[in-house]
């Protein structure tokens, strides 16, 4: 096989990711559909998206509405999680979905002037960054569920990487310091915050001259 050859089949590699995901998204709205929802409130009408500041030693409680759904793509550079989240959302909105796309929060801090070398860092240095920066992901994330509440319109909320992204890039003792100074834990994270999480791999894995 030339190397023209290896990149279409890359590309078409990619195309089947990329279909795959938008099939993986319908089924999971399709299941949520069918499934009893609970909704928990301070308001006795159940409709007003309440936010969680998440501060230190404060129970991580999802308020969610049975016409919100949120859900995460997640995996390693090159994965086309930019790209799958592009065509997920066309096609939700083809179907009538109000969608909203939460950007990357590392994007947006290390391209705003943030510039870290993580390898340089003391294990408290790591844990602070880090503990800012999911506390940004998740309070990003509240503020596009609030403005999906606005409206009664059944929106689903996509977003390019999650709160869980920031154990990637920390030593395991770390990510279990940060649990522990915000009164945490991953499953509660990953459970209670999404609907939905959508890993990818790059279709050049095994083939990192592709990347």
């Amino acid at each position: 096989m030339d190397t023209k050859e290896k990149k279409g089949f890359y590309y078409l590699i990619g195309g089947m990711v990329a279909f795959l995901t938008v099939t993986k998204v319908y089924e999971l709205l399709k299941n949520y559909r069918k499934a009893p929802r609970s909704i928990q409130s301070t308001s006795s009408d159940n409709k007003r998206y309440i936010p969680n500041e998440l501060k230190p030693k404060k129970e991580l409680s999802i308020i969610k509405k049975p016409n919100i759904h949120k859900i995460v793509f997640t995996g390693g550079p090159c994965a086309g999680k930019t790209t799958a989240l592009a065509l997920v959302a066309d096609r939700l909105r083809e179907r009538g979905y109000r969608v909203l796309c939460v950007p990357e929060c590392a994007t947006i801090v290390f391209s705003s002037g943030v510039s870290i070398d993580i390898t340089k860092m003391t294990m408290q240095e790591n844990l602070k960054l880090h503990s800012s920066l999911i506390q940004y992901i998740i309070n990003q994330e509240d503020r596009f569920m609030e403005f999906a509440s606005i409206s009664d319109a059944p929106t689903v909320v996509l977003c390019d990487r999650g709160a869980l992204d920031v154990k990637a890039y920390m030593a395991p003792d770390a990510w279990q310091a940060l649990l522990d100074e915000m009164g945490w834990n991953t499953v509660e994270i990953r459970d209670k915050r999404y609907d939905g999480i959508i890993h990818l791999v790059t279709a050049a894995d095994g083939a990192s001259e592709y990347y």
